[in-house]
């Protein structure tokens, strides 16, 4: 008990002021948080993209609260969720590096919460993954956990229709490698996407030789039984991957290998090697990623994703009516983290720029009006807001604002700085500017070394790409001091916990892990 009232007292130093409590606005309501994995803000209608790529959250959106400038915490989906969770930033929770980290306990969860006040909490999202690892903390609070099989998460809310829930809805739909069907692929080309069909790369589905070529190995089962003891090759069987769609077969082997080989580090390793290889070195490697012509092409099919991504919110919100749920329950719809195409000479989501983390925020409260945020706000907003809409008291480790009072026109929501990282990366977002430290030794695209430190200006839309350090010194100095500030308030309250498997890997295969990718 000590020991927690110490963190307690750490962690004040870099929380702000506790939230402002109001009577909750909706009591009774369930609560469903949708995270579009890698979604950035830009490519949605309602936030201002020219191509219609969203037709249904878009009319959604016309019956929530917008946030036009809504940044999330982290540019990894682990980091990043975490931070949703627990209103926390990583660098404060510790909660920065998957397979590593684990949630010191005293660090509440909003399904920890929620579940004090009788929800029932349901996990829609990949078991096993270690991007969203139950174990290390996110999972805590949670009641069942269903798997992103939807259908099964639907028949338990049919189920119980007089059941309080929070459902956490997550998808990797628009993740590398995009594969949208070719019927979505000509459906945004009827939508006035110039694109050409006959591109070969532009099939890059399901009969696509690399991905195959991954396919082909998980579901070999004389190769997997040469290799697995008689425990694993009954549960790889179980699996049934034979029987799935390629990429269904390949996050399911994804898990399997997560969850049932997690202690088998030789053969972990080489699993996690052959899912890398087929779905992501391989993919990107049809491309010239300095090629403007080739940046357009994943641009086009990560379009097309979202446009089935549309359609899954859409049934989402349809058995919500269909059940009698929709009038009262709050819906959240965002995303960890965005992407880059190109853009700063950057490819993914591996460094920090407004490409990366302007994450769509669109919150459906009942009895709330409809209206567009332009302030800045933070994913660590969420928790805080959630919870006192329903009547939960937000915990003292919050360090997100609740927005219920601007929501209610009780106050104005300050113009604030935000904050982003990722690993031993640091940004800080004002009206105006980004300032951002990148560590040393990196590459973009084209191979080139990318400068430590970063001043950029915030253009109508996003960062622009150029690096104005040398000619704003005073606003590089000033920027720097409150990112150094925040950083150290921060690392002051860190009380990370570490988990055993990560430790035992030698650092040759940190090394490896880490190159893939995520790993």
């Amino acid at each position: 008990m000590r020991l927690v009232l110490v963190m307690l007292l750490l962690l004040s130093a870099c929380t702000p002021e506790h939230p402002t409590t109001l009577k909750p606005v909706c009591p009774d309501c369930n609560v469903v948080l949708v995270v579009i994995d890698t979604l950035r803000a830009r490519d949605l209608g309602c936030y201002g993209y020219e191509l219609n790529t969203s037709p249904f959250i878009d009319t959604l959106a016309k019956d929530a609260v917008v946030f036009e400038n809504a940044f999330s915490q982290a540019t990894i989906t682990f980091a990043s969720h975490f931070s949703m969770f627990t209103s926390t930033y990583p660098s404060c929770s510790g909660m920065k590096m998957m397979g590593r980290d684990v949630l010191p306990e005293y660090v509440l969860t909003m399904p920890q919460v929620l579940k004090q006040h009788n929800y029932t909490n349901l996990w829609a999202a990949i078991k096993g993954d270690p991007q969203l690892p139950i174990e290390a903390g996110l999972g805590w609070g949670f009641d069942y956990y269903f798997g992103r099989n939807w259908s099964v998460t639907e028949q338990w809310l049919r189920m119980h229709p007089n059941k309080k829930f929070f459902v956490f809805f997550h998808t990797y739909k628009v993740h590398a490698p995009y594969t949208p069907k070719l019927s979505t692929l000509q459906r945004l080309k009827e939508l006035g996407a110039p694109i050409n069909l006959s591109d070969s790369r532009m099939a890059y589905n399901e009969s696509n030789v690399t991905i195959r070529l991954a396919y082909s190995v998980v579901t070999n089962k004389t190769f997997m039984r040469r290799y697995l003891s008689d425990k694993e090759y009954s549960a790889y069987l179980k699996l049934g991957l034979d029987n799935m769609s390629v990429k269904d077969a390949l996050n399911g082997f994804l898990g399997f290998v997560n969850t049932t080989l997690a202690n088998n580090t030789e053969l972990f390793m080489k699993s996690r090697s052959i899912i890398n290889y087929g779905r992501y070195n391989s993919f990107f490697g049809q491309y010239n990623l300095s090629n403007a012509n080739d940046l357009q092409i994943l641009r086009w099919l990560y379009d097309a994703e979202i446009l089935e991504v549309d359609e899954m919110v859409s049934e989402l919100v349809d058995m919500l009516k269909d059940i009698g749920a929709y009038n009262h329950t709050i819906i959240v719809i965002t995303a960890d983290h965005g992407e880059e195409f190109g853009e700063h000479r950057h490819y993914q989501h591996w460094f920090i720029h407004d490409e990366t983390t302007h994450v769509p925020l669109i919150i459906r409260i009942p009895g709330i009006k409809p209206r567009r945020v332009a302030a800045k706000v933070e994913n660590l907003d969420i928790m805080p807001t959630v919870l006192n809409a329903v009547g939960a008291q937000p915990p003292p480790t919050v360090q997100g604002k609740n927005l219920l009072p601007f929501l209610l026109n009780i106050s104005q929501i300050s113009d604030r700085e935000v904050f982003s990282e990722q690993y031993d990366m640091a940004s800080i977002r004002t009206s105006n500017w980004r300032f951002t430290y990148n560590g040393v030794g990196k590459r973009n695209i084209l191979d080139e070394i990318v400068p430590e430190y970063e001043l950029l200006r915030i253009t109508q839309n996003d960062d622009s790409p150029q690096n104005l350090i040398g000619l704003n010194h005073e606003i590089a100095s000033m920027l720097n001091r409150t990112l150094s500030n925040w950083v150290s308030r921060n690392l002051a309250c860190a009380t990370p916990t570490h988990s055993d498997w990560w430790l035992k890997v030698d650092n040759a295969t940190k090394e490896r892990i880490l190159k893939t990718g995520y790993w």
